[in-house]
């Protein structure tokens, strides 16, 4: 989180309709815990869903990469993506 720190908050708002938003965000720990310190801006449909619900999920991502199926001894094995998020 430290190393990538642009996320997606996710949320729903009132009316139960999935709100996201990208935002960098830091890494702070407290006595009480580790907390994610950013900025939206207000009165958007963002801030005022995460006002009315504080359940949100912060998705981070890292690197990526796409993994060919060519570089496997077993050509039969299927491509696929390498990631980290958290």
């Amino acid at each position: 989180m430290e190393e990538f720190p642009f996320a997606v908050l996710m949320g729903i708002d009132k009316n139960l309709k999935p709100v996201a938003t990208q935002v960098p965000l830091s890494v702070e720990q407290r006595k009480e815990g580790l907390f994610l310190k950013g900025h939206i801006m207000r009165n958007t449909s963002h801030h005022l869903a995460f006002e009315s619900n504080g359940n949100v999920m912060a998705l981070f991502h890292g690197p990526h990469a796409y993994i060919s199926a060519e570089w496997y001894e077993n050509k039969e094995q299927a491509s696929t993506w390498n990631y980290l998020s958290v």
